[in-house]
């Protein structure tokens, strides 16, 4: 068994079937986290270098009322943000491919232990996601990793990965909190919204043209056209 993290691995290849029954899924996943080097790829072992918060990383859900609510919903959530973080990157020469995804695959780590299940097998919030949030828990994961392992990502990227994930669009200047100010962060949150919108309509739209259901996280009913017909 290893002992310590290490970067030349397949992490969730080890993911057993009774966690997650959607092995393409995992391989998209995977896919993503291969296409990080060496220093990124082991800072993002290193963060789940713990069965239990691999477990809940991989099994829970990304909300509890809204987008991707599902069991393995924060593990679709991320990938499909990740993947969408990476098309944008590749054309785009000012982004940083390895800082953009490596944030996108941790931008929703911390829902691990935002959320736990009821005995009625409900989602519900934790202490900790009450009190502390995901945003603060994966920065406490990240400086642990760090610190415990000695890890050193290129100069400048900790702090930019640091911002990406703590970043809040349009927060007020008297909360303290900082606006995306990264090509990398600007990403992220173009794709997170995208991703979790994306979920919500095709849950809401009908399959014929028309209006859909409301729901309140996307604030409307959406509206289906009609097909366009053959060229």
């Amino acid at each position: 068994m290893l002992q310590r993290p290490v970067a030349d691995m397949a992490l969730f290849a080890t993911v057993p079937p009774g966690w997650v029954s959607d092995r393409a899924l995992l391989a998209r996943a995977q896919a993503l986290v291969d296409l990080l080097p060496s220093a990124h790829r082991l800072l993002f072992h290193a963060i789940f270098w713990d069965g239990g918060r691999m477990r809940r990383f991989c099994t829970g859900p990304s909300s509890i009322e809204g987008h991707h609510n599902s069991l393995c919903g924060n593990l679709r959530h991320t990938v499909e943000v990740a993947e969408q973080v990476l098309a944008l990157a590749r054309t785009r020469a000012h982004v940083d491919q390895a800082v953009a995804v490596l944030s996108a695959l941790l931008h929703d780590a911390g829902k691990a232990d935002e959320y736990c299940l009821r005995p009625d097998q409900s989602w519900a919030l934790s202490d900790r996601g009450r009190l502390l949030g995901h945003r603060t828990t994966v920065i406490e994961w990240i400086a642990a990793a760090i610190g415990r392992w000695t890890l050193r990502l290129p100069a400048g990227h900790e702090t930019a990965l640091l911002h990406n994930l703590s970043a809040v669009p349009h927060a007020p200047a008297w909360m303290g909190l900082r606006e995306p100010q990264t090509p990398e962060s600007d990403l992220l949150s173009i794709a997170d919204k995208l991703s979790g919108s994306d979920d919500l309509m095709q849950r809401l739209l009908t399959p014929q043209p028309g209006w859909g259901a409301y729901h309140k996280h996307l604030g409307r009913r959406p509206y289906r056209v009609a097909s366009s017909p053959p060229a």
